[in-house]
């Protein structure tokens, strides 16, 4: 049996970028770090790891709608690997995670309408899948978590 399975919690490190590959079909592109810390002779170190994140369709117009810069969100989905020669001549490869499943992780702080500067919370929002027939589920995260978070 083969498995190819990544789940990664970080956050967003620009806006995502949206395009239509073809007609009806969304594609949302973006970048995402992760950050792992340890302690090391009484210092702490971090070790911070950036994703190539792609989702389509019904994920990808999720992403377009409520993701942006700096925002944490909980990403599964697969490895995809690729290569080609760059214009020198050097074969590069390349990894990126095909999401199958995006959730924001935080809800978002916004100023009132009126400008009284009176801030809001929007209510929490559901993963999405790209196979629309399954069900939703619910990533769930401690209260505390963000305090335990390494980012």
């Amino acid at each position: 049996m083969n498995v190819n399975k990544v789940i990664l919690v970080g956050r967003l490190g620009k806006d995502p970028v949206i395009s239509h590959p073809q007609q009806d079909v969304t594609k949302a592109d973006f970048t995402m770090a992760t950050t792992e810390s340890y302690k090391k002779d009484d210092q702490w170190h971090d070790i911070t790891e950036w994703h190539n994140i792609s989702a389509w369709r019904s994920t990808a117009m999720y992403v377009e709608r409520h993701l942006k810069k700096g925002m944490l969100v909980y990403v599964e989905g697969k490895i995809r690997s690729g290569k080609y020669t760059d214009k020198n001549g050097v074969v590069r490869y390349t990894f990126e995670i095909v999401a199958d499943t995006i959730q924001k992780l935080e809800r978002n702080e916004r100023i009132s309408p009126d400008n009284s500067g009176v801030q809001t919370q929007e209510g929490s929002s559901q993963p999405v899948e790209s196979n629309e027939n399954l069900p939703d589920t619910q990533f769930n995260l401690p209260q505390s978590a963000d305090d335990d978070l390494p980012f």
